[in-house]
Protein backbone atom coordinates (compact mmCIF):
# COMPACT_ATOMS: atom_id res chain seq x y z
CA UNK A 1 0.00 0.00 0.00
CA UNK A 2 1.40 3.28 -0.85
CA UNK A 3 1.07 6.89 0.38
CA UNK A 4 -1.61 7.85 -2.01
CA UNK A 5 -3.98 4.84 -0.53
CA UNK A 6 -3.00 5.92 2.68
CA UNK A 7 -4.43 9.47 2.75
CA UNK A 8 -7.19 8.63 0.53
CA UNK A 9 -8.79 5.88 2.39
CA UNK A 10 -8.26 7.66 4.88
CA UNK A 11 -9.86 11.00 3.60
CA UNK A 12 -12.67 8.21 1.94
CA UNK A 13 -13.66 6.53 5.77
CA UNK A 14 -13.88 9.77 7.47
CA UNK A 15 -16.14 11.45 4.62
CA UNK A 16 -18.38 8.31 4.73
CA UNK A 17 -18.77 9.37 8.86
CA UNK A 18 -19.23 12.63 7.87
CA UNK A 19 -21.69 12.10 4.67
CA UNK A 20 -23.75 9.52 7.05
CA UNK A 21 -24.12 12.35 10.19
CA UNK A 22 -25.21 15.06 7.44
CA UNK A 23 -27.56 13.11 5.52
CA UNK A 24 -28.95 11.31 8.60
CA UNK A 25 -29.18 14.51 10.93
CA UNK A 26 -30.61 16.53 8.13
CA UNK A 27 -32.44 13.65 6.52
CA UNK A 28 -34.33 13.68 10.39
CA UNK A 29 -34.82 17.13 10.16
CA UNK A 30 -36.34 17.34 6.65
CA UNK A 31 -39.17 14.74 8.14
CA UNK A 32 -39.74 16.95 10.45
CA UNK A 33 -40.13 19.61 8.27
CA UNK A 34 -42.45 18.00 5.84
CA UNK A 35 -44.84 17.11 8.96
CA UNK A 36 -45.17 20.99 9.29
CA UNK A 37 -45.25 22.35 5.80
CA UNK A 38 -47.18 21.05 3.41
CA UNK A 39 -45.43 22.21 0.00
CA UNK A 40 -41.84 21.35 0.79
CA UNK A 41 -39.52 21.02 -2.00
CA UNK A 42 -37.75 17.99 -2.20
CA UNK A 43 -35.08 18.96 -5.00
CA UNK A 44 -34.40 22.02 -3.13
CA UNK A 45 -33.76 20.29 0.08
CA UNK A 46 -31.81 17.15 -1.86
CA UNK A 47 -29.34 20.41 -3.71
CA UNK A 48 -28.80 21.35 0.17
CA UNK A 49 -28.09 18.10 1.44
CA UNK A 50 -25.84 17.07 -1.53
CA UNK A 51 -23.93 20.92 -1.35
CA UNK A 52 -23.91 20.19 2.09
CA UNK A 53 -21.96 16.93 2.30
CA UNK A 54 -19.67 18.44 -0.67
CA UNK A 55 -18.31 21.70 1.64
CA UNK A 56 -18.01 19.34 4.92
CA UNK A 57 -16.10 16.63 2.57
CA UNK A 58 -13.63 20.58 1.38
CA UNK A 59 -12.85 21.22 4.85
CA UNK A 60 -12.14 17.29 5.70
CA UNK A 61 -9.92 17.31 2.08
CA UNK A 62 -8.30 21.05 3.15
CA UNK A 63 -7.97 19.45 7.10
CA UNK A 64 -6.32 16.48 5.47
CA UNK A 65 -4.10 18.61 3.05
CA UNK A 66 -2.92 20.76 6.00
CA UNK A 67 -2.44 17.56 8.34
CA UNK A 68 0.48 16.87 5.69
CA UNK A 69 1.93 20.10 5.73
CA UNK A 70 2.42 20.29 9.36
CA UNK A 71 4.10 17.03 11.25
CA UNK A 72 2.62 17.99 14.61
CA UNK A 73 -1.16 17.50 15.11
CA UNK A 74 -1.45 20.52 17.60
CA UNK A 75 -0.36 23.01 14.44
CA UNK A 76 -2.48 20.71 11.61
CA UNK A 77 -5.56 21.13 14.11
CA UNK A 78 -4.85 25.17 14.48
CA UNK A 79 -4.56 25.47 10.95
CA UNK A 80 -8.14 23.56 10.01
CA UNK A 81 -9.31 25.65 12.48
CA UNK A 82 -8.01 28.74 10.76
CA UNK A 83 -9.28 27.55 7.55
CA UNK A 84 -12.66 27.48 9.06
CA UNK A 85 -12.34 30.90 9.94
CA UNK A 86 -10.99 32.18 7.16
CA UNK A 87 -13.39 30.97 4.41
CA UNK A 88 -16.66 31.25 6.62
CA UNK A 89 -15.43 34.96 8.10
CA UNK A 90 -12.08 36.76 7.45
CA UNK A 91 -12.67 36.14 3.62
CA UNK A 92 -16.25 37.43 3.69
CA UNK A 93 -16.31 40.24 5.24
CA UNK A 94 -12.48 41.19 4.02
CA UNK A 95 -14.06 41.05 0.39
CA UNK A 96 -17.60 42.92 1.31
CA UNK A 97 -15.56 45.79 2.84
CA UNK A 98 -13.00 45.72 -0.23
CA UNK A 99 -16.10 46.41 -2.40
CA UNK A 100 -17.45 49.10 0.64
CA UNK A 101 -14.20 50.58 0.08
CA UNK A 102 -13.62 50.88 -4.00
CA UNK A 103 -17.18 51.46 -4.91
CA UNK A 104 -19.59 51.12 -2.23
CA UNK A 105 -21.91 48.99 -1.23
CA UNK A 106 -24.92 49.90 -2.50
CA UNK A 107 -23.61 49.15 -6.08
CA UNK A 108 -23.45 45.26 -5.03
CA UNK A 109 -27.19 45.60 -3.94
CA UNK A 110 -27.84 47.55 -7.19
CA UNK A 111 -26.35 44.51 -9.05
CA UNK A 112 -23.62 46.51 -10.05
CA UNK A 113 -20.51 45.40 -8.80
CA UNK A 114 -17.26 44.57 -11.03
CA UNK A 115 -16.00 41.35 -12.25
CA UNK A 116 -13.67 40.66 -9.93
CA UNK A 117 -16.16 40.94 -6.98
CA UNK A 118 -17.33 37.65 -8.35
CA UNK A 119 -14.42 36.00 -9.25
CA UNK A 120 -13.42 36.46 -5.75
CA UNK A 121 -16.49 34.43 -4.88
CA UNK A 122 -14.73 31.42 -6.68
CA UNK A 123 -11.79 31.52 -4.71
CA UNK A 124 -14.11 30.35 -1.33
CA UNK A 125 -15.77 27.60 -1.15
CA UNK A 126 -18.05 28.65 1.32
CA UNK A 127 -19.46 31.27 -1.14
CA UNK A 128 -19.76 29.17 -4.14
CA UNK A 129 -21.70 26.44 -1.65
CA UNK A 130 -23.77 29.89 -1.12
CA UNK A 131 -24.21 30.62 -4.76
CA UNK A 132 -25.20 27.14 -5.61
CA UNK A 133 -27.43 27.27 -3.14
CA UNK A 134 -29.35 31.05 -3.92
CA UNK A 135 -29.26 30.12 -7.73
CA UNK A 136 -31.48 27.17 -7.27
CA UNK A 137 -33.49 28.14 -4.00
CA UNK A 138 -36.10 30.80 -4.28
CA UNK A 139 -36.73 31.44 -0.87
CA UNK A 140 -32.99 31.74 0.41
CA UNK A 141 -32.73 33.83 -2.71
CA UNK A 142 -35.65 35.94 -1.40
CA UNK A 143 -34.22 36.05 2.33
CA UNK A 144 -30.68 37.27 1.20
CA UNK A 145 -32.03 40.07 -0.98
CA UNK A 146 -34.37 41.43 1.96
CA UNK A 147 -31.13 41.52 4.05
CA UNK A 148 -28.88 43.61 1.01
CA UNK A 149 -27.65 40.44 -0.29
CA UNK A 150 -26.92 40.52 -4.38
CA UNK A 151 -29.63 40.21 -6.58
CA UNK A 152 -28.98 37.36 -8.30
CA UNK A 153 -30.22 38.21 -11.78
CA UNK A 154 -27.25 40.32 -12.22
CA UNK A 155 -24.39 37.60 -11.53
CA UNK A 156 -22.21 37.05 -14.31
CA UNK A 157 -22.76 34.25 -16.78
CA UNK A 158 -20.31 31.74 -15.55
CA UNK A 159 -22.68 31.64 -12.07
CA UNK A 160 -24.41 28.79 -13.20
CA UNK A 161 -25.36 25.61 -10.72
CA UNK A 162 -23.10 23.37 -12.96
CA UNK A 163 -20.35 25.23 -13.00
CA UNK A 164 -21.28 25.66 -9.19
CA UNK A 165 -20.97 22.34 -8.97
CA UNK A 166 -17.95 21.53 -10.56
CA UNK A 167 -15.87 23.98 -8.41
CA UNK A 168 -17.14 22.20 -5.35
CA UNK A 169 -16.01 19.58 -6.65
CA UNK A 170 -12.75 20.66 -7.38
CA UNK A 171 -11.97 22.41 -4.21
CA UNK A 172 -13.15 18.75 -2.61
CA UNK A 173 -10.04 17.06 -4.72
CA UNK A 174 -7.37 19.84 -5.18
CA UNK A 175 -6.34 19.97 -1.21
CA UNK A 176 -6.01 16.61 -1.65
CA UNK A 177 -3.99 15.94 -4.67
CA UNK A 178 -1.80 19.04 -3.15
CA UNK A 179 -1.92 16.74 -0.08
CA UNK A 180 -0.63 13.63 -1.41
CA UNK A 181 1.85 15.16 -3.31
CA UNK A 182 3.34 16.91 -0.36
CA UNK A 183 3.32 13.54 1.14
CA UNK A 184 4.70 11.71 -1.40
CA UNK A 185 8.01 13.85 -1.14
CA UNK A 186 8.44 13.69 2.92
CA UNK A 187 10.63 11.41 4.78
CA UNK A 188 8.14 9.27 7.47
CA UNK A 189 9.19 9.17 10.73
Amino acid sequence: MDRGEVLSGKFLGLWAVLISCITSGLGLGGVMISMQISTVVWSEYYLFILASVLLGGIYLSISMMLSVVFEDSTASMTASVFSLFLFSFIWLFSVYALAELTFGWSEVVAGRPPGWYFGLHLFNPVLIWYTLLALNIPALREWAMEFGGEKPQYHPYYYDTWIMLILLIIWLAAPLIIGEYIFNRKDVH
